[in-house]
């Protein structure tokens, strides 16, 4: 009985650092609000598939974790604000099979974005 208990705990150990791992490894998108203005909706576009964002209180970042089998290209990104106003433009350059990196877009402004790649 000792060693099922045993058993179970570590395929439980193993399976939670799996999992820390895998989002550790990962890469992902993160957006940062620093307006003073709710964003509505944020959406960035990778040449192979779109994020969605939940709406962003000012303050306040989100991050996305993407697949690591993505084509080539360029960020585009979409921000539309509580008070109707709209952003968007490009930036930053998707490479397929990237690990332990966060593409951070800073909203700096209703009408300035900052965009970092970032090691992990």
């Amino acid at each position: 009985m000792i060693r099922v208990i045993i058993a179970i705990v570590a395929l439980t150990f193993l399976y939670i650092g799996a999992q820390k791992t895998y989002f550790w490894v990962m890469p992902r998108v993160t957006i940062e609000n620093l307006t003073s203005e709710l964003i509505t909706l944020a959406e960035v576009t990778l040449p192979s598939n779109r994020l969605s964002f939940s709406p962003i209180e000012s303050g306040k970042s989100q991050l996305i974790y993407r697949r690591l089998d993505s084509l080539e290209g360029v960020y585009k990104y979409y921000f539309k604000f509580a008070s109707t106003h709209e952003i968007t433009g490009e930036c930053g350059y998707v490479t397929s099979n990237e690990i332990f990196t966060n593409f951070r877009i800073t909203v700096v402004s209703n009408n300035e974005v900052e965009c970092t790649h970032e090691s992990l």
